[in-house]
């Protein structure tokens, strides 16, 4: 039986001698870190805010301190007069809301409505047009805009 134990143990140091000299170069063990675990980074919740009182036409994104990203859902009233406002889909921040809503189709000078919009950072540049007949004019690069947000809680851009 001394032959087979001192056999076996000959057989399994031989196996991790190959084991470890196939682990290394030139007689050095290499050995390899872990990878570390794979994390997916965490979106920031949007944040919303309902602001229950009605607004004049006049109002903008600007008079709201928000921060890229926020939300507000505002009450535009009946019977609106249009204001300035710059830009198609993506509005400079200092454009009338409900006039841009209008511009939009989202909303009516003679009825109002609710809206949601988004602040966002500014664009090289806004792009004029007439819709819903509203007239909305071009411009250059400015600091702030804004987007409306659907019902599906993206951005309405057409």
């Amino acid at each position: 039986m001394k032959h087979k134990d001192h056999y076996v143990t000959v057989l399994v140091c031989a196996i991790v001698a190959i084991v470890l000299t196939s682990c290394s170069t030139a007689g050095n063990l290499q050995f390899f870190e872990p990878m570390p675990p794979m994390v997916a980074e965490k979106e920031e919740p949007v944040i919303e805010e309902i602001i229950p009182q009605q607004f004049t036409w006049g109002i903008t994104a600007g008079d709201f301190s928000g921060e890229i990203g926020q939300r507000f859902t505002i009450e535009i009233p009946p019977g609106g007069q249009p204001h300035t406002i710059w830009g198609t889909a993506i509005y400079t921040d200092d454009s009338s809301i409900g006039t841009a809503a209008v511009h939009m189709g989202l909303i009516t000078f003679a009825e109002g409505g609710t809206v949601t919009f988004e602040i966002r950072e500014g664009i090289d540049n806004y792009v004029g047009s007439t819709r819903n007949g509203v007239t909305s004019q071009s411009y250059d690069s400015w600091y702030g805009s804004f987007v409306f947000i659907g019902p599906q809680g993206t951005a309405v851009i057409w």
